[in-house]
């Protein structure tokens, strides 16, 4: 599994924020879960609240959840963490 998402919350605590994760139970364990997707309602009279949706695979690297898949390759790792910090680049001039 890749660690994109610790990465991002170590950049993004410089503006004291975090993604947003959960827990969630696996078998008969309690695991942190993949980070939530933000929803909204469309139409706020309904009363129903909105799902949550938590995302399959990684939002920076494109790996699967909870995938059994092989380590990264060190070329992998090194164009991940060069996608990571231009996201987080960006993000600083934006925000």
């Amino acid at each position: 599994m890749c660690d994109c998402i610790n990465k991002m919350d170590g950049l993004l605590a410089e503006k004291n924020i975090r993604i947003a994760r959960g827990f969630q139970i696996v078998g008969k364990k309690l695991e942190l879960s993949p980070p939530f997707v933000a929803t909204e309602k469309l139409n706020p009279k309904i009363r129903k609240s909105p799902p949550t949706v938590i995302a399959n695979y990684c939002p920076f690297c494109g790996e699967k959840f909870g995938s059994d898949a092989p380590t990264a390759t060190d070329d992998h790792a090194a164009a991940e963490a060069d996608a990571i910090e231009r996201r987080a680049d960006r993000f600083a001039r934006e925000g």
